[in-house]
């Protein structure tokens, strides 16, 4: 795990997106999404967020690195493209206080496959999540992010 963590290719991908080098390399986990058989169903996760959606929400990214192929059936990322902004424009203040989290958006999720080696950044507000995998062989994959040092967000959660 701490190969890619220690790649100086991926961190001068991230200091290249932020513009500047002063960032701090996640500590995350791999994932495993197993084919579905029989009785097991993916249980998620589905489209969601994992930070706050309160603006102004500031440029951060995430990233999964498949460590196989994983073709788009496979339970490969799914992410609502471009929908940073739809956020920028108002597309919260549009729900008129209704929940952002409920909202069902998997009708505009793309399903990104990929090699193994491929690393696949996204700005942190695009909806993302895993998919079901309806193949035949699992998908295993790592997160791994770079971050600024200015970090915990002290935004309020929305």
């Amino acid at each position: 795990m701490d190969v890619p963590r220690r790649s100086v290719r991926i961190a001068k991908g991230f200091a290249e997106l932020y513009g500047h080098a002063d960032l701090i390399v996640s500590t995350d986990r791999l994932s495993f999404n197993p084919p579905e058989r029989g009785t097991y169903r993916f249980p998620g996760p589905h489209l969601h967020w994992d930070g706050s959606l309160a603006p102004p929400i500031p440029f951060e990214t995430q990233a999964i690195l498949y460590l196989t192929d994983t073709d788009a059936d496979q339970g490969a990322l799914q992410i609502v493209p471009g929908f940073h902004h739809e956020l920028a424009a108002g597309w919260i203040e549009s729900l008129g206080g209704g929940d952002p989290r409920a909202v069902d958006l998997s009708a505009r999720a793309v399903t990104v496959a990929g090699a193994a080696g491929d690393l696949l950044i996204w700005r942190h507000e695009i909806p993302h999540g895993a998919s079901p995998n309806r193949s035949d062989r699992p998908r295993l994959a790592q997160y791994v992010n770079h971050y600024p040092m200015r970090w915990p967000d002290a935004r309020a959660w929305l």
